[in-house]
Order: structure tokens, then sequence, then C-alpha cells
């Protein structure tokens, strides 16, 4: 932060955003319960997608060049609380059954299972200061939740989504 000096950042101590304050959202997803904005308190876990630029590298005289290449977009985790009735675990669930049904071994069609998923990082006012958009996205994988007859936690489970790109707000 160009002109910030450290005693700033002692008196005001909201200069840096917090991990813990964000929001998840389905804006899109081809099962109802999800695809709503009410859902966005049984996210427990989540990080910000991550983006890299594939290196292409170009052998020439000797030497080896590396030249920036392809956006890649890394699989992005997501971890819930369970809700009372398993909602979210069960729309998850269908979710992946739209994608592939293994009862009957029919493949969905891309256009109905991709959905559209809005995280924000937000500031202390509860304002987005980074959003991001993750745009033709699906569950690849629903974890396990594990059960416990010893535990007194709340019930988690974590979810993998492939998406094809994101962009930012």
């Amino acid at each position: 932060m160009p002109g910030l000096h450290v005693n700033d950042l002692k008196a005001n101590t909201g200069a840096f955003a917090r991990a813990y304050m964000f929001n998840i959202y389905f804006d899109t997803a081809p099962v109802g319960a999800i695809a709503n904005r009410s859902t966005s308190y049984l996210v427990r876990s989540t990080s910000l997608p991550e983006g890299s630029i594939a290196a292409l590298e170009v052998p020439w005289q000797g030497q080896v060049y590396k030249f920036g290449s392809t956006h890649e977009f890394a699989e992005w985790e997501c971890t819930f609380n369970v809700d009372a009735n398993a909602d979210i675990r069960k729309n998850m669930i269908e979710w992946q059954r739209q994608i592939h049904d293994p009862a009957t071994n029919i493949q969905g069609v891309p256009a109905d299972y991709f959905g559209e998923i809005r995280v924000e990082h937000l500031n202390t006012n509860g304002d987005p200061i980074m959003i991001y958009l993750l745009h033709q996205a699906w569950p690849s994988s629903v974890a396990t939740l594990d059960l416990a007859h010893d535990s007194k936690e709340v019930a988690q489970f974590s979810v993998t989504f492939t998406y094809n790109w994101y962009t930012t707000e």
C-alpha cells in the first residue's frame, strides 16, 4: 500500500483483509436448493481460486527460453457444514448424478450441468473487495463425511469443483 507507514497499520487494524470474511454463492446450479443465495452460511472454509500461466520452453542456440503460454485453472475445494437434513450433501450428490448416472450409465449434457460459482472476499464492513466468478463449474468430487459416536463436532465434508475458467470483478 503506497504511503502507508507501520504506525498507520498499528493504529488501523482494519487495514488488513480477514480470512474469515467471505461468501460463496451458487449463482446457477442444476439442482434447486443450492442455486439460491441462502446456502452461503453452510460453507465452513475455502480458498480463493488458483490460476497460473503455463511455461512454454523454446530451445534456441543451446539455451532454453521460457515464454508464457496458456492459462491453467486448478480445481477449487470448498468444505461445507452439514445442515440438519443433509440437503447440501444430497444436492451435491444429485448434481454429480446429473453429470453421470451410474445406475443408467447416462452421461449428462454439459450445458445442463455447468454452474456458475461466485466467491467473494469481504472487507471488515462486509463489502466485497475481490470477487471471483467460476465459469462452467461442476462438482468433480464429493468427499467422505466422517461420523463418530465420540465426536461433538458439526458434520462436514468437502467438495472439489472443476471449472473451465474464472473472471474477477
